[in-house]
């Protein structure tokens, strides 16, 4: 994981493409349990699966990219807090 880090040169990059494999991992099995289990809908139910899959690991993107943005744009205080927190220099 670290090998692919720094290679990438971006940090925890590791992390969301080793969601993503697990994720096609798990989409193929069901994918090829639907086929093996037959019937009148195995296409349509085998294409439910891999859009549904494909959801998954568009919100895994998604949520990857949301995480990266600069610190300028995230908030340094909660609510809770009694004044913002100095930003980190």
């Amino acid at each position: 994981m670290g090998a692919v880090n720094r290679l990438s040169g971006v940090p925890n990059l590791a992390a969301p493409l080793t969601y993503a494999a697990i994720t096609g991992y798990c989409a193929a099995s069901q994918v090829l349990v639907v086929h093996w289990r037959g019937g009148p809908g195995v296409r349509r139910t085998a294409r439910r699966w891999r859009l549904a899959y494909a959801a998954v690991l568009l919100g895994i993107a998604v949520t990857f990219l949301l995480g990266t943005l600069p610190w300028s744009a995230a908030p340094t205080w909660t609510p809770t807090t009694r004044r913002p927190r100095s930003s980190p220099r």
